[in-house]
């Protein structure tokens, strides 16, 4: 099920015209929704500790879940666009752009990583809201800084 956007009239602003990038942004505005609701007040909340043990277990495997639907999109998504790159000729410029676009792949895929190599339940809140802060940041800058670029790239081609 797809959840409403977790940004207000962002959707229409993410889309990219690209049905694959789309596709994939729409599940990761799913993703991000998905997380808010695992834990209603994640933005307040300092740890899990004053959770029913059975409510921070729940929140637990809810982040699990999310978590594995979204570093596979993240991979596929990646993988995509990535291999993409590799098939065009590129100008200087684009090239430049290209490596800046696979670094922040990089730097994204590496904090999801370290959020998976923390999940521990005491902690869940704290993993829903720096795993929120890294979508939040992909939506906000990845997508339009490198992927809309790469898709002008890719229009060119």
């Amino acid at each position: 099920m797809l959840y409403p956007a977790p940004f207000p009239g962002w959707a229409s602003k993410l889309l990219t015209g690209n049905p694959g990038s789309d596709s994939d942004h729409r599940l990761l505005l799913n993703a991000m929704a998905r997380l808010r609701e695992v834990c209603v007040d994640h933005e307040r909340r300092a740890d899990c500790a004053s959770c029913a043990p059975a409510r921070a277990a729940a929140c637990n495997r809810d982040l699990v879940d999310t978590l594995g639907e979204l570093l596979a999109c993240l991979i596929d998504h990646f993988f995509a666009e990535e291999r993409a790159m590799r098939k065009l000729g590129l100008s200087q410029r684009e090239k430049e752009l290209c490596d800046r676009h696979v670094e922040d792949h990089a730097l994204i895929s590496d904090t999801v990583l370290r959020i998976v190599a923390a999940l521990d339940s005491p902690r869940t809140v704290v993993l829903i809201r720096q795993l929120h802060s890294v979508l939040g940041n992909w939506v906000k800058h990845h997508i339009e800084l490198h992927d809309m670029a790469l898709l002008r790239i890719l229009e060119r081609s």
